[in-house]
């Protein structure tokens, strides 16, 4: 996409970004919360193995995304002020795995007693 100050192309560019980028953030956090609930309420085998695929897969796609965020922003496609809020929500998932993570570590540890 070229860059064109005068208007509708780079705001699109900027919107388009911006919305996904939030959209992605707020998906991958439903849907590892809710893996991880079932997780907690079922305690099935299957659910650790679906959540160890989606962690990798998540992670990839967000930081993708926080790369091209990034980009955008060095190539001032996007506002400062919304590329930093962006990269913030998508980053807040990693301390959200990771509190998942070690929360359950004790079921997993029960299974192997």
């Amino acid at each position: 996409m070229t860059k064109n100050h005068s208007g509708n192309q780079t705001k699109f560019s900027e919107y388009n970004t911006i919305e996904v980028s939030r959209f992605l953030a707020i998906f991958s956090f439903t849907l590892g919360t809710l893996l991880f609930m079932f997780f907690l309420l079922l305690k099935e085998p299957i659910l650790m193995f679906i959540g160890l695929f989606y962690v990798p897969i998540a992670i990839i796609v967000n930081l993708i995304l926080v790369a091209s965020i990034i980009f955008k922003k060095l190539k001032k496609y996007i506002e400062k002020k919304e590329a930093m809020i962006s990269v913030g929500i998508l980053l807040l998932n990693i301390p959200i795995i990771y509190l998942y993570f070690k929360l359950s570590i004790p079921i997993i540890e029960l299974w192997f007693d």
